[in-house]
């Protein structure tokens, strides 16, 4: 009786594993790897300065829509993670070398389905410039027109769940990742707060 006691939580132990390690997807070349996961951590009274003599500097604002999940936001350049935000009017910054470069935002999450549209850029960037992103997270009724998938108001599923109709759920959340002018980084930075982050 022991050694198929033994055997079942051995098993239970290997399904649990199994199931946490299946939540881990390929995203696209510029991110870095999905097993990696960061702590957030909200600085205070930080202003942004002038990109390094030589760099460019990429300011990651994360933005969060009225009812959205609030989600940890993981930005990577080139294929490797180089920080993430966590919150609505939240951001981050990174200096880089000038030339093209491949970026890349994502949630951070143990759902396949939050990690379905990730965001993806080329940039050739400048020396001795500032460079705004978004990733912006919204909250939109399952069928509804103005979903990235187009969908009917008959209640169609996304791409990451094609299986789910309006009966399931009223609404999931949708992210984006987009370039912002001067202008509109300045703007969202107003009332923002500064992240830093360390891996876990």
């Amino acid at each position: 009786m022991r050694a198929i006691t033994k055997i079942l939580m051995a098993t239970a132990i290997l399904t649990i594993a199994g199931a946490a390690h299946a939540t881990t997807v390929d995203l696209p070349a510029a991110c870095g790897k999905d097993t990696v996961e960061f702590k957030v951590r909200t600085e205070k009274d930080h202003t942004i300065s002038a990109p390094e003599t030589g760099k460019a500097l990429i300011v990651f604002v994360e933005s969060v829509g009225e009812d959205a999940h609030t989600p940890t936001a993981r930005f990577g350049i080139d294929g490797s993670w180089v920080g993430a935000t966590h919150g609505n009017s939240s951001y981050t910054t990174v200096s880089v070398e000038p030339g093209v470069h491949h970026l890349c935002a994502v949630r951070q999450s143990g759902a396949r389905a939050d990690k379905a549209d990730p965001g993806t850029a080329t940039v050739n960037l400048e020396a001795d410039k500032v460079y705004y992103y978004e990733f912006t997270v919204t909250n939109k009724p399952v069928g509804s027109a103005g979903r990235a998938d187009g969908g009917s108001s008959g209640g169609v599923g996304v791409g990451s769940t094609p299986n789910m109709t309006a009966r399931d759920a009223a609404s999931v959340d949708e992210a984006s990742f987009g370039q912002l002018n001067q202008s509109e980084g300045q703007s969202r930075l107003r009332h923002a707060t500064f992240n830093t982050s360390t891996t876990k």
